[in-house]
């Protein structure tokens, strides 16, 4: 479950470890102000199968982190396959 005030305390972890469950990582282009990419994990380098993931939030969640919303839908697609 994904509250307003446990993402500002874990700094994002539980939204990592939801991406990590789906197989997806984030690229980070040094110095650049641009959103981070996301990359999927091929299943060999995995090691492991894709673990599906619910996500439940919380209306304060929704508010304050629409860009985390929109970046879990990026990566669940992703790993669908969907456009």
């Amino acid at each position: 479950m994904f509250g307003g005030g446990q993402e500002s305390r874990t700094r994002g972890v539980s939204i990592g470890q939801a991406l990590r469950y789906l197989g997806v990582k984030l690229i980070h282009r040094p110095g650049s102000w641009d959103p981070p990419r996301l990359e999927v994990i091929p299943i060999k380098d995995l090691g492991r199968p894709r673990i599906d993931v619910v996500v439940t939030m919380s209306g304060v969640f929704r508010d304050m982190f629409p860009h985390l919303i929109s970046l879990i839908n990026k990566a669940v697609r992703l790993v669908a396959g969907v456009r």
